[in-house]
């Protein structure tokens, strides 16, 4: 069965897809990552959103107030200084602020302050570990979105090794590999199916920016390989 990013088909998205019954019984295939290379595995994904609570008021005189943003700093510089710096292939447990929230006129100290941070992780336990660090440093979890755990596949599974054998002789001289994905993917929705999961892609870059592209010829010759892949399928 093959999925691309995000697909929706009828209003329905690919999460859909699977709640209403629609499984791969041998081997999933999604079609969104880089280009000459197997993925394997993916990390998962968490929002958390935290706040600070202080007290607001005229910011002509904060020496009176407790200024929740200033406590939402300080204590995520504490939270950064104590989490583990990512390792060298960054296949570890990543945390990004990506949104701050804070008051609503320009001369008043709010009386709340909160950011969302962005777990992107590979253990089991990240979720939990993130947010109890969170606590540790005095700001309170006000909303946890996980959208999907880890993807790990073994890829020795014959699929994936055929998948891989075909994509070295369509192009020999980019030596596809075995390869592993700092984002996320529509593969998470598949990792209860219990089947082999690999994520392909074709050749192009500037991923969720304005200047995002994809090279046309390698989709193409993507779409040529996986007709041939699944006509080739050994029969079940």
């Amino acid at each position: 069965m093959i999925f691309t990013a995000d697909e929706e088909i009828g209003g329905m998205t690919t999460a859909t897809m699977v709640k209403r019954g629609y499984a791969a019984r041998r081997f999933a295939l999604v079609v969104d990552a880089g280009a000459y290379k197997v993925t394997v595995a993916q990390k998962g994904t968490s929002y958390i959103t935290v706040r600070a609570v202080g007290r607001g008021g005229h910011s002509s005189q904060p020496w009176k107030l407790d200024n929740p943003i200033d406590k939402l700093v300080d204590a995520y510089a504490k939270f950064r200084a104590a989490w583990p710096k990512p390792t060298a292939d960054h296949w570890c447990d990543i945390v990004s602020a990506t949104m701050v929230s804070a008051g609503e006129a320009r001369n008043r100290i709010p009386d709340t302050a909160e950011m969302t941070v962005n777990l992107r992780f590979v253990s089991k336990d990240g979720v939990e570990r993130v947010c109890q660090a969170l606590k540790d440093v005095g700001l309170e979890i006000v909303n946890v979105v996980t959208t999907g755990g880890p993807v790990s596949s073994d890829p020795s599974a014959p699929e994936i090794q055929r998948l891989l054998a075909a994509m070295r002789a369509k192009w020999p001289e980019k030596k596809p590999s075995i390869n592993r994905m700092l984002a996320a993917t529509d593969a998470r929705h598949f990792v209860d199916m219990g089947v082999p999961i690999a994520i392909i892609g074709a050749e192009g870059g500037g991923a969720h920016a304005n200047v995002e592209w994809t090279n046309l010829t390698c989709l193409d010759e993507c779409a040529d390989l996986l007709e041939k892949f699944i006509l080739e399928a050994p029969k079940p």
